[in-house]
């Protein structure tokens, strides 16, 4: 189940609100110009098929023509898991350029997010698409045993002087 918790950035500890609904989560991340939604992965083309395949079907998800920019997969599992280092690098700050399209193929994973003092976390599984606007630091995490298979555009992304308050304040991730 898809769920998005909002956190102060003082308090981390202690989430403001938790929202289960599919309405109401896309309700509070559209406010926020974060577009989120819930689709039936049936009839998806598989991991191995045509690039363009993925292209079109991500276009076709978000309503609009998809850049022409490099597919990236990002795959883990218990028997393939992420070495620490790239974890570190997921989690880490990301801003991007441009919108960040990012479809849960399979698995879950934890999207964080940081809108002024505001962290929001967005527990996504198989079907949920997220598109993060250029300039809104994120990152992911996708727990100690993994269990993820993730399609993002490849976008070129830029660092940001601004505190990101989520990764500093001992954040509850996918294994709490």
């Amino acid at each position: 189940m898809s769920s998005l918790s909002v956190y102060h950035h003082q308090q981390p500890q202690q989430p403001e609100k938790i929202l289960n609904h599919v309405e109401d989560i896309t309700r509070v991340l559209a406010d926020l110009q974060i577009h989120f939604a819930q689709h039936d992965p049936k009839g998806w083309p598989g991991v191995e098929a045509d690039p363009r395949d993925w292209q079109a079907l991500l276009g076709e998800l978000c309503g609009t023509a998809v850049a022409e920019l490099p597919l990236q997969w990002c795959c883990a599992s218990r028997q393939a898991p992420l070495e620490a280092a790239q974890r570190e690098r997921e989690a880490a700050e990301q801003v991007a350029e441009q919108p960040r399209i990012c479809l849960v193929v399979g698995g879950r994973m934890l999207c964080l997010l940081q809108v002024g003092e505001r962290l929001y976390a967005v527990r996504a599984q198989r079907g949920d698409l997220l598109v993060i606007p250029p300039g809104v630091p994120h990152g992911f995490d996708f727990g100690e045993e993994p269990h993820v298979t993730l399609l993002r555009q490849a976008v070129p992304l830029q660092s940001s002087d601004a505190p990101f308050y989520v990764w500093a304040a001992g954040f509850a991730g996918l294994d709490d």
